[in-house]
């Protein structure tokens, strides 16, 4: 043999060596897609659950206290009469109400939850406010305090009954 026939065999086995080498390279890029895919995944369904988990916790919270228990049924009436303490406790009530449904427009805006979910999370707050007519002024307050909430397609109603300024 001679050395044109060893440099010919040595750029066939160097090229079959980088033939698997750039197919060893595809399917890692594969598999690392996969891998991200799967975990982007499981970060959105965890970040759902967060959300769901806060509205079970806003709802247990008022199904196990009388006293705000108490306050809502005031709230069913569009002109609730309600002590100080019981504004104070309505406001509040509002504030974590509109609190997770700001962070579910958020979520929905950054890809966390898509759009079927966060309009179930809309139509819970819209309801909620359908339901407990004395909120409204609550809520009215809270985005006059909170401008930029103003734009959250969330509040939307809130905001249409809102006077312009």
């Amino acid at each position: 043999m001679n050395i044109e026939v060893i440099g010919a065999w040595g750029e066939l086995i160097g090229g079959v060596a980088g033939l698997f080498a750039a197919v060893g390279v595809i399917v890692t890029l594969f598999y690392l897609a996969r891998q991200v895919s799967d975990s982007v995944g499981m970060a959105r369904a965890s970040h759902n659950r967060g959300l769901q988990d806060s509205w079970a916790a806003y709802n247990n919270t008022i199904a196990t206290s009388p006293e705000l228990a108490r306050v809502l049924a005031a709230l069913t009436t569009k002109d609730a009469a309600l002590s100080a303490e019981s504004r104070v406790q309505a406001r509040h009530i509002c504030y974590s109400l509109m609190n997770i449904s700001a962070a579910a427009e958020y979520s929905w805006l950054h890809g966390q939850i898509n759009e079927i979910e966060f309009e179930n999370h809309r139509l819970s707050f819209d309801n909620t406010l359908r339901t407990y007519p004395g909120m409204v002024p609550f809520a009215i307050e809270i985005l006059e305090l909170y401008p930029g909430l103003r734009l959250l397609k969330v509040f939307a109603s809130v905001s249409a009954s809102m006077p312009r300024h």
